[in-house]
Parts: structure tokens; C-alpha cells; sequence
């Protein structure tokens, strides 16, 4: 149901890059009440650049870190305005950085004055079902996402499910293909790359 949003808080990850086409991740550094904000046009920029004829149905994912407990101020508010005015049109995904429960909770009553959302908190990448999950949010297509997801969980990458190697693994690949979005294509593509940064870690797969 669109309107609605998620928010995530997560222990030790790196910074997720843009994913699929359908979604958009910004980060939303936190601005004084002296300074100037420009997170709002950032966002009409970003939402321009993505869909200029407004057809299609998009996720806006947003890193909201420096605002936990600012989320009362000024700017915040009218920025939560400005999200809940196109409510209908997109889905939320709010992304908080190592904050302490008692922020988490705090940010999360205050968008939930604006829209209605859910909020759960990742910690660890220990089961397929979280892998493919993150994946998702690193350009990989559903495809790519559930086969990279089923083959990590070999023995031989358990030190390597961590959010800051997803991070890594999805720019080598964007990287290696030279387009944004990883589907199973070009995931097969860069796997017969020998130096690829998954048999670097572990003993590869098979390809």
C-alpha cells in the first residue's frame, strides 16, 4: 500500500548505494536552524531526474542519521510535510545509522504523525532471507539478489556478511558490468571475472 513507510536502523553498515530503478537513496544531512536546508529540493531534483513524467511508482529511500534527536526542529517538519503531501504517489524507507533505541523510537513517533509505517532493526546479515534483502537495497534485481543471497550463505563467506561488504561487493560489480542495476546477466558476467572480489574472499562460485 503506498503512503506507507520503513524504519530501519542498523548496526555497522556502510552507506547503501543508489538502488534498482524504481528506487531512489538519498542522504539527508542534518541542517541548524541557522543554516540553510536543501534537502527538499535535492529530493525534487533526484525525483525529476528518475521519473520527469511522474508514471511511475517509486520507493524513496532516505538516510536520516544526523537528525535522530533533531526530528522536532523546523527544517525536519517541513521536510516530513513535504513527504506526507505525496504520500499517495511513493513509499518511504528511513535509514538510521547505529542511533541508540531511545532515538529510533523518538523519530519513528514523529513520522508516524505524518503517515503510517513500521519500523525493525537489522543487526546482522545471518540468514538468506536478510541477505537478499540487502542486496535489494544495493542494485541487485530480485534474480541476482536470490542467487548472490543462497550462494553467501556458504560457509566460505560467513565473515563476509556484513553490510559493509554488500556495500563493496555491489560497487565492484556496477563497476565490472558498467550499469547500475545487477541482474543475473551481468552477475554471471562479472563471476567469470577470475580475480572477482568473491573468490578473492572465499573459494568462488561456481560459475
Amino acid at each position: 500500500m503506498k503512503g506507507c513507510f520503513e524504519l530501519i536502523e542498523r548496526e555497522g553498515w556502510g552507506i547503501p548505494l543508489p538502488v534498482g530503478d524504481d528506487k531512489i537513496f538519498l542522504v539527508v544531512p542534518y541542517v541548524s536552524p541557522y543554516g540553510t536546508f536543501s534537502g527538499i529540493k535535492e529530493i525534487q531534483e533526484a525525483l525529476r531526474k528518475a521519473d520527469p513524467f511522474n508514471r511511475r511508482k517509486l520507493t524513496l529511500c532516505l538516510d536520516i542519521s544526523e537528525w535522530a534527536t533533531h526530528q522536532d526542529e523546523a527544517y525536519f517538519q517541513r521536510l516530513l510535510m513535504y513527504l506526507h503531501d505525496r504520500r499517495e504517489e511513493m513509499d518511504y524507507v528511513f535509514l538510521m545509522e547505529n542511533a541508540k533505541g531511545l532515538e529510533t523510537r523518538q523519530m519513528y513517533l514523529a513520522l508516524r504523525r505524518y503517515m503510517p509505517g513500521t519500523f525493525h532493526r537489522q543487526e546482522s546479515l545471518d540468514s538468506e532471507e536478510k541477505l537478499e534483502k540487502e542486496l535489494l537495497l544495493h542494485s541487485f534485481d530480485k534474480g541476482s539478489a536470490s542467487f548472490m543471497a543462497k550462494a553467501m550463505m556458504n560457509n566460505a563467506y560467513r565473515d563476509y556478511r556484513t553490510y559493509a561488504f554488500v556495500d563493496q561487493l555491489s560497487q565492484d560489480i556496477r563497476e565490472c558490468i558498467g550499469k547500475n542495476l545487477i541482474d543475473v546477466a551481468g552477475l554471471k558476467k562479472y563471476l567469470m571475472d577470475k580475480d572477482n572480489l568473491l573468490s578473492l574472499v572465499g573459494k568462488g562460485i561456481a560459475r
